[in-house]
């Protein structure tokens, strides 16, 4: 049985993937500059630091693995589209 610590932390865990995947969403439908992708993958990952910071011996690696690095990886792709939808092509 988790403790209530474990029980808070995995709730936690459940808002951050919820927030980040809002901000993922979002972030599909923009066109980004370089400065602008680095400044949000830095906060994705302080954030994403944070929550690690604070979790409970008893949060096995598996759980948290199988839930952050999918979505690690979605915002890394979001973020190559909305910086290469942002390059301006040459006019032909």
């Amino acid at each position: 049985m988790e403790s209530s610590s474990e029980e808070n932390w995995v709730k936690d865990l459940h808002e951050f993937v919820s927030h980040w995947e809002e901000k993922v969403a979002n972030i599909k439908e923009k066109r980004l500059g370089s400065q602008e992708c680095t400044e949000i993958a830095d906060l994705f990952q302080k954030d994403q630091e944070v929550l690690l910071s604070r979790r409970p011996v008893g949060v096995s690696d598996d759980h948290v693995f199988v839930k952050l690095q999918p979505l690690a990886n979605k915002l890394d792709a979001s973020l190559a589209m909305a910086l290469c939808s942002d390059v301006q092509r040459p006019e032909e």
